[in-house]
């Protein structure tokens, strides 16, 4: 006779394997962004942007203490 299955067993583990091929992808295109976000905080573009915002910060701060003391 021909070989018998069991058809929700083949289905819970089709859909495992799809799980874990699809965690696979994920943990890897973790592993990308975390490679790719490092590189471009090294960047000479991203270092002027943080300078940038660093002296906004300083700005915003500085406008809401002067208004405070106003009253």
């Amino acid at each position: 006779m021909g070989k018998v299955t069991n058809k929700k067993s083949d289905g819970e583990s089709k859909k495992e394997r799809l799980i874990d091929k699809a965690r696979e992808l994920a943990n890897k295109a973790g592993d990308y962004l975390e490679d790719a976000s490092g590189k471009i905080k090294e960047t000479k573009a991203f270092k002027k942007a943080n300078e940038l915002v660093d002296k906004a910060e300083d700005l915003v701060d500085d406008a809401v203490e002067e208004l405070e003391q106003s009253g």
